[in-house]
């Protein structure tokens, strides 16, 4: 057998799943037709009922979202690192798989940040957002974000000038010997306005209501800071015979 005549073989084997189809395949097809139809009717519901039908006050529902963003980025990552260890080996007979690195990145580079649509619930509404001080200063400077795609946001802002959580744990277990807990903040508000944002500052309970309805009224994201004091509830009580740590 010649060189053509191998080639024309091997050509046919390879060949064969892409223009022949079995009997099993259409009930693969039809399978992935149900599961995509699921999940444009879950996303549908998701879209008109908002992001509380997903179970996000479960941390294990709420992990899925960010878990797949994560994934889908360090794919992207992935096919990035091993495309340029290819090419700076110059390995030329393996060309073909630095293509593929390359196609997979952009693919699932755009898969990643399609997330940002997956995630949406009742967009028509404006998001309201509960944090103290120490969590907002985590990512306050997704304000600019915000500003910039002009996102109804409502970030409110409990401001106890300390990281509440860890505090209480230091004193409680630690006789209150406080390290690092506690914060010097600016005017949350005025950071807002820095930023392009509305900022409320609330100096009276009697105000809050009204701020919030302001703030929702805003078409853009917005900051109402809530100066509170410092609180921190007893322990939950242990099951009997467990030791806290």
């Amino acid at each position: 057998m010649g060189d053509a005549e191998t080639n024309a073989a091997e050509d046919t084997i390879l060949f064969r799943p892409i223009l022949y189809t079995g009997q099993k395949l259409y009930p693969v097809v039809l399978a992935l037709l149900a599961v995509v139809a699921w999940a444009a009717y879950a996303w549908g519901t998701q879209l008109t009922y908002g992001l509380g039908v997903t179970g996000l006050d479960r941390p294990v529902y709420w992990g899925l979202y960010i878990t797949n963003f994560v994934f889908f980025i360090g794919v992207s990552h992935a096919g990035t690192l091993i495309s340029a260890i290819l090419r700076i080996c110059q390995a030329e007979w393996r060309r073909p798989i630095t293509r593929a690195a390359e196609v997979i990145t952009v693919v699932v580079l755009f898969i990643g940040a399609s997330n940002i649509i997956v995630d949406l619930g009742r967009p028509d509404r404006a998001a309201v957002s509960l944090q103290g001080d120490g969590g907002f200063l985590y990512t306050s400077q997704e304000l600019n974000t915000a500003v910039r795609w002009g996102i109804p946001l409502v970030s409110i802002v409990l401001n106890n000038r300390c990281h509440g959580a860890e505090k209480a744990q230091q004193q409680r277990f630690y006789n209150a010997r406080y390290i690092g807990v506690d914060l010097v903040n600016p005017r949350f508000d005025k950071l807002a306005e820095v930023y392009g944002a509305r900022g409320f500052y609330v100096e009276r309970p009697q105000e809050i209501a009204d701020i919030v309805r302001e703030a929702l009224a805003v078409d853009g994201p917005s900051v109402i800071e809530i100066p509170v004091a410092e609180y921190f509830p007893p322990a939950a009580p242990t099951p009997a015979g467990t030791v806290r740590h």
